[in-house]
């Protein structure tokens, strides 16, 4: 009997047919690991690893760029991809409406990147950040067992994360700034059943008027209701788990299902929102500075999340921490450390009643 392959090159295999077996080997099996998508294949774990890595490194860019969703995904995500892409559309429809303001009305009229503003949206992101990681490292202790692996490594992680904002430092992004939502995320939207409608362009109530006004890009209301996708899928996770509806056993693969939920309909908001900007002067016209802005917009957005989860919901820090490390590709290190036990097994309930304000997505 001839040895198993160990590249892909002797298994005669390429990367993106490998991609696509590990995607279906989630679809029907509920987990993505490479132990069994290489024992299915009867190959060494050598063989996929590229793909797992590829997979795990894609930037949501990428995905939304891509292909449409396999087919099969309509059997698992159901009517709910047709109606996220209507709401990409929406809001694309929305930035194009308040990007169409004359010249000689100045508050309006879209107005282009400088080195400037990048140079004071990194200062500004890496301020935040500061203050939140020394925020979590104060409290460390006193985060649920299933958090601190992850708190641990993101708190490891912190050079990695200044470095993904200090990309904003790079040339002047070509594309315009405009007046935006500014507080976007699905508590902001109601469905009719057959459209959207969006609400409350008042902005962030806790900043100061004369900062809601400012011009800024879009792409910060994509990534306020990108990381609203992911509360919406772990909230009710976590509520279901509390509960006891999912045993602690089966609650690994119930994350799994939450991520690749969020993922692609995360990824389907974003295509159908690409689709509809793609002339639209306040999208960047290089995909590598679309991807630095919302990568930088969405980290932003994580770790606004974590310190408030962690003054008002310590029981929901898990949300945020697990979209920072999936953003920084270091989802693996937020993993349980040896005898802690498994989300979902905590004493009592892990979710707990969402406070009147929240942050943007959190709660919703």
């Amino acid at each position: 009997m001839p040895p198993a392959p160990n590249t892909l090159e002797e298994a005669g295999l390429r990367l993106d047919l490998l991609t696509q077996l590990a995607l279906k080997h989630l679809h029907f099996s509920g987990e993505l690991k490479g132990s069994h998508v290489a024992a299915r294949l009867g190959v060494n774990f050598s063989v996929v690893e590229p793909a797992l890595e590829f997979l795990k490194g894609q930037h949501l860019v990428e995905v939304a760029g891509g292909a449409h969703p396999p087919a099969e995904l309509y059997e698992r995500i159901g009517t709910y991809l047709p109606a996220v892409r209507l709401l990409g559309e929406r809001t694309a429809e929305l930035h194009i409406a308040l990007a169409s303001a004359p010249a000689d009305l100045p508050a309006f009229a879209p107005e282009p990147f400088s080195t400037l503003h990048q140079r004071s949206l990194y200062e500004s992101m890496r301020t935040c950040a500061g203050r939140t990681f020394q925020l979590l490292r104060q409290r460390l202790g006193d985060l649920p067992p299933e958090a601190r692996a992850a708190a641990a490594a993101l708190l490891g992680a912190q050079e990695l994360v200044r470095e993904r904002f200090a990309l904003l430092l790079g040339p002047k992004v070509t594309a315009t700034r405009i007046r935006t939502h500014g507080d976007y995320h699905l508590g902001q939207v109601l469905y009719t059943g057959k459209d959207f409608v969006i609400l409350d362009f008042e902005g962030e109530p806790a900043r100061p008027l004369s900062e809601r006004r400012l011009k800024r890009s879009p792409l910060r209301d994509v990534a306020g209701m990108l990381r609203s996708f992911q509360y919406a899928a772990y909230a009710r996770l976590f509520e279901e788990s509390g509960s006891g509806i999912i045993p602690p056993s089966e609650a690994p693969i119930f994350e799994s299902w939450a991520l690749f939920w969020e993922r692609w309909v995360s990824a389907a908001f974003l295509a159908a929102y690409r689709e509809r900007t793609a002339t639209a002067s306040f999208v960047p016209a290089r995909r590598s500075e679309l991807a630095t802005l919302l990568d930088a917009y969405t980290l932003e957005k994580a770790i606004y999340e974590l310190a408030y989860e962690l003054n008002h919901r310590p029981g929901w820090v898990r949300i945020p921490l697990a979209g920072i490390l999936q953003i920084l590709g270091l989802a693996e290190a937020g993993e349980r450390a040896p005898g802690e036990r498994a989300p979902g097994a905590s004493a009592g309930p892990v979710a707990e009643p969402p406070p009147p304000e929240g942050p943007e997505g959190g709660g919703r």
